[in-house]
């Protein structure tokens, strides 16, 4: 898309059956904005990864009617909790329009995006972030507004990337921030995500899932 670069990568915790609970997904909605969502459904297994593909699925549909973040978020979080056949689901969904840099939010018990900027150093986009989805059926979901400026980059991930036996999210993530601080760090989001992943050594026993936005 003009005005962007976007790149994913995902790992599953069984390589043997690779598929698990982590999604990803990046498609158009309306007019020139565009839809990005990272998500962690619970558990890694088989079972996991046919609930995650109906988030996945009913996360487009949603979009599709109204791509707002709080509209999308609340709908999917009302489907979570009254199926019985979905499971409680993290998830961080945005919609950006390239040529502003506009970024709008909504965050239900994910892990916060690390925003890389040419002027500060790297930190994680704070904001409120939303029960994790079908633990509290009306919950109100926030839109939140971030402006990317030129050579910004958005840096999304699920829990196994930061989180690990000896060390708990925060701290992950806060290991996360000072590598991304590194003068060598790959600045194309092809590169950069697979090099992150790498680069954290993550234990292996949790699927993981970067993707990494990109204004250009």
């Amino acid at each position: 898309m003009p005005n962007a670069e976007v790149a994913a990568v995902y790992r599953p915790a069984d390589g043997e059956v690779g598929v698990g609970g982590d999604f990803y997904d990046v498609f158009a909605v309306t007019g020139d904005r565009v839809a990005l969502v990272v998500g962690d459904v619970v558990g890694h297994d088989i079972d996991a990864a046919a609930t995650m593909g109906r988030v996945r699925n009913a996360i487009r549909a949603y979009a599709l009617q109204n791509p707002n973040p709080d509209y999308v978020l609340g709908q999917l979080n009302r489907l979570v909790h009254v199926d019985p056949e979905l499971a409680l689901t993290t998830a961080f969904y945005g919609v950006y329009t390239p040529p502003t840099g506009l970024l709008e939010y909504a965050n239900a018990g994910h892990p916060h995006p690390v925003l890389i900027t040419s002027t500060t150093r790297p930190a994680y986009v704070p904001h409120q972030h939303g029960p994790i989805l079908g633990a509290v059926p009306d919950h109100a979901y926030r839109t939140h507004h971030l402006t990317l400026a030129r050579e910004d980059l958005v840096l999304c991930f699920t829990d196994g990337l930061v989180e690990r036996r000896d060390r708990d999210l925060y701290e992950g993530t806060a290991t996360l921030c000072a590598l991304l601080a590194t003068p060598h760090l790959p600045r194309h989001p092809h590169h950069l995500a697979p090099w992150v992943i790498g680069s954290m050594e993550p234990q292996g026993d949790d699927d993981i899932c970067v993707l990494a936005l990109r204004r250009t």
